[in-house]
C-alpha cells in the first residue's frame, strides 16, 4: 500500500494553528519522503484503547503474514478477538499493502454498526487510504453501487456511495499523553440511500423512500510516521424518512448516532 519513490515536496499552502485539545500544527503539502506511515513489518504489533457508547474496552492488532490475491501479495493484519473498535475490525479483517506511496485496502466494508440494520457488505478493491505523493485535501477513492437486501418481507434497494479523502498533514499530534510528530489525517466517508419497493397491485411496483441520501459513516483516521494508525473516530448517524402511515414496520431504529474512539497505546514495529 506504498510506494517508496516520492515525489518532491508539493506546496500547495500552509497554514499553522495549535489546538491545546491535541497539540497538532497543520498544513497543507505532500508528506515527507523518507517516512513510513503503515510500515507491515514481521512481528509489529499495536495495542489500542477504545472509547463508545458500551464503555471502554482495548484492541490489539498485529502482522500475520503475507497472502496472495489475483496475483498481488497483501499482508494479514490479525486482532485477538473480540475486536470492538471500527478501523481494528476493517484493518483485521481485510487484507493491506503498500504501493510505493500508497496505502490500500482489499476486501469488503460492512457498515453501519446498527442493531436490526440491513447487512450492508460493500466490496473494496485496493482502496486507497493515503498517498503520500498527493496534495492534502485530495479524494483518493470514490465509488458507488447498489445492494439488495429483503427485511420483513419488504425488498431494500440500498444505493451506496465510498470515498476516501487525503485530508491534511500535522507537525505533531498528542495521543494518550504522548506525542507523535509528522502525521497524516484521512477520512473514510459512506453514504447510503435506501428505498423500500411495494409490490401496490399484481405487477406494480411502488418506490417508497426509507432513507434519504445521507452521509451514515465517516472515520477520521491518523497515521504516524514510522508507527502507523495512532487515533482514529467513527462516527454513524442516520435519519429514516416519516414512515407513518405507509405500514411499513422496519426492524430498526428511526435514527441513530453513535462515536467510538480508538488510541494507540503500545506499538512494536518488527525488522
Amino acid at each position: 500500500m506504498k510506494k517508496v519513490n516520492y515525489l518532491i515536496y508539493l506546496f500547495l499552502a500552509i497554514v499553522s494553528f495549535s489546538c491545546s485539545s491535541d497539540d497538532e500544527n497543520t498544513h497543507n503539502e505532500t508528506t515527507s519522503q523518507d517516512s513510513l506511515y503503515f510500515p507491515l513489518n514481521p512481528n509489529s504489533y499495536w495495542t489500542y484503547s477504545n472509547i463508545s457508547e458500551q464503555g471502554s474496552t482495548s484492541d490489539s492488532l498485529y502482522f500475520n503474514g503475507t497472502q496472495n490475491q489475483n496475483g498481488v501479495t497483501y499482508t494479514n493484519l490479525d486482532a485477538r478477538t473480540p475486536a470492538t473498535a471500527f478501523m481494528t475490525n476493517l484493518l483485521s479483517q481485510n487484507l493491506v499493502r503498500s504501493n510505493s506511496s500508497e496505502f490500500l485496502l482489499f476486501g469488503e466494508l460492512s457498515t453501519p454498526p446498527v442493531e436490526g440494520f440491513p447487512e450492508i457488505s460493500i466490496p473494496l478493491d485496493n482502496v486507497v487510504l493515503f498517498d503520500t505523493e498527493l496534495p492534502f485535501n485530495t479524494v483518493l477513492s470514490s465509488f458507488n453501487g447498489e445492494i439488495e437486501e429483503l427485511i420483513n418481507e419488504i425488498l431494500l434497494v440500498i444505493e451506496y456511495a465510498v470515498k476516501t479523502e487525503q485530508k491534511e498533514h500535522l507537525d505533531n499530534y498528542s495521543v494518550n499523553g504522548r506525542v507523535f510528530d509528522n502525521v497524516i489525517k484521512s477520512r473514510i466517508v459512506v453514504t447510503l440511500a435506501i428505498t423500500a419497493e411495494i409490490e401496490v397491485l399484481p405487477g406494480v411496483i411502488l418506490p417508497v423512500p426509507i432513507l434519504s441520501n445521507q452521509e451514515v459513516l465517516i472515520v477520521n483516521n491518523f497515521f504516524a510516521s514510522n508507527t502507523g494508525l495512532i487515533a482514529s473516530e467513527a462516527l454513524t448517524q442516520y435519519e429514516l424518512e416519516d414512515l407513518s402511515g405507509t405500514g411499513i414496520d422496519l426492524p430498526f431504529p428511526t435514527e441513530a448516532s453513535s462515536t467510538t474512539t480508538q488510541s494507540i497505546d503500545q506499538f512494536f514495529i518488527g525488522n
